[in-house]
């Protein structure tokens, strides 16, 4: 599942982005724009592509709000597209991690496990770039992640991550993307 907000200036970026993951994996992707500017043809037409695009402010947001409650909004958006899979792959939509799919091709994953996280991670904070979740669990932790005020994603995470025991960290996955983040890091691993 590759989260965005697409504009016209991101366009080219979320369109080389998907495009590169159609390309070099076998899954099927879900793409959750909260932009609600149009992909290119291709991504549409393409038969392992499923799209759930909305306007966060049709949905009373300004734009001002914080990237958490923003991202919030976007995985709810989520929920009933995604039903179908045993597991979803929330990734954000810039960048390309050549090692994911044989990553986890070769996990052990038990009935146990819920939850793999990335590797990055710093005291409480439990970065959200990537992360895999068991389909019946995402609304949950939706609800978990929204009823926390006053905290960061990463910090929501971090919380939800120690109630949650059973789960595992991926390890640490090349980026080859070289697009930056919002605050002008690049992230040459996740």
């Amino acid at each position: 599942m590759l989260m965005c907000f697409n504009t016209s200036d991101r366009s080219p970026m979320y369109n080389q982005i998907i495009n590169w993951w159609l390309r070099n994996s076998t899954y099927n992707i879900v793409i959750i724009d909260s932009g609600n500017f149009p992909f290119a043809r291709d991504i549409y037409e393409n038969s392992r592509t499923r799209i759930k695009q909305f306007d966060q402010t049709e949905q009373g947001f300004s734009g001002k709000e914080s990237s958490t409650i923003l991202e919030i909004n976007s995985l709810k958006q989520a929920v009933d597209i995604i039903r179908e899979y045993e597991f979803v792959i929330k990734l954000t939509c810039k960048y390309k991690l050549p090692e994911l799919q044989n990553t986890l091709d070769s996990t052990v994953i038990t009935p146990r496990i819920d939850f793999i996280f990335q590797s990055k991670s710093h005291k409480s904070w439990q970065y959200t770039e990537l992360f895999i979740i068991r389909t019946t669990k995402f609304t949950e932790m939706v609800s978990n992640l929204a009823g926390v005020s006053g905290l960061h994603m990463e910090q929501r995470m971090d919380l939800w991550k120690q109630e949650n025991t059973h789960h595992l960290i991926l390890p640490l996955l090349r980026n080859t993307a070289t697009y930056h983040r919002g605050d002008n890091l690049l992230l040459t691993h996740l």
